[in-house]
């Protein structure tokens, strides 16, 4: 039993389906990983779905039913009374920002500390990166805080641009520099679909760098010495596996 459909939920989700474990996962609202829109959190939970993982949407746990408050779980019950059997429980329901600090400084505050595209809070010379920053995102509409390790990795970029006003150039030439938080964000929504399922969270800007646990490679373009190659596509026969393709 999982409860929480965020990015840990969903790791473990697909880990335990490939050891053949049944997996329910209990989510609060009506989609799993909300901050990738609606268009990609369907396809993941379709994939899920696919894989045999049962979820129980809009749903809260009432009670966690079992011997005493550290013993064994037995089952657990939910707010509708539905009461699903569970030998284990993993809670992983999400992070609360702290912004206390962002507060005495008189930043706007939302979910987070508020900024846009470029991470500029509302005070101009202070920005905000990571799981704190709820951000513009011109991609889905409407501010989101990602919370995933990846924007921790492209957003400082971002904000350093920002605060020295400069954006990096991609004139004649691809670059995989991100120029807004949007683009920081799509390094993580993308969903390219392959021949393997591949059903949590991707790495870098080329959407499906490689699926673990098995490091078969989604198919793309690289370049050896000056020579155009591809990677080897994954086998159709491949199980689950826990990046995103």
């Amino acid at each position: 039993m999982i409860y929480g459909g965020g990015w840990i939920g969903m790791e473990i989700a697909a880990v335990a389906r490939t050891k053949d474990v049944p997996v329910t996962v209990v989510v609060r609202e009506d989609r799993i990983l909300r901050q990738l829109g609606d268009l990609i959190s369907d396809r993941f939970l379709q994939a899920h779905r696919d894989h045999g993982v049962e979820f129980a949407l809009n749903s809260t746990i009432a009670s966690i039913d079992g011997a005493g408050e550290r013993g064994t779980v037995e089952a657990v019950t939910l707010h509708d009374g539905r009461r699903i059997d569970a030998s284990r429980l993993l809670i992983g329901v999400g992070a609360e920002p702290r912004v206390e600090l962002a507060r005495e400084a008189g930043l706007a505050i939302d979910n987070g500390v508020l900024v846009d595209d470029s991470l500029r809070s509302s005070r101009p010379e202070i920005v905000a990166v990571g799981d704190i920053a709820n951000a513009e995102n011109a991609w889905v509409g409407h501010r989101i805080r990602v919370e995933h390790w990846a924007m921790a990795l492209t957003q400082p970029e971002v904000a350093a641009r920002t605060l020295v006003g400069t954006r990096p150039t991609t004139e004649g030439r691809r670059s995989s520099t991100p120029t807004s938080t949007t683009s920081a964000w799509s390094s993580v929504a993308s969903s390219r679909p392959t021949r393997r399922w591949c059903s949590a969270t991707p790495t870098t800007a080329t959407s499906a760098s490689g699926c673990a646990p098995t490091a078969c490679r989604a198919p793309r373009s690289t370049s050896t010495r000056g020579r155009a190659t591809r990677s080897t596509p994954c086998s159709a026969q491949a199980g689950p596996s826990t990046r995103s393709g």
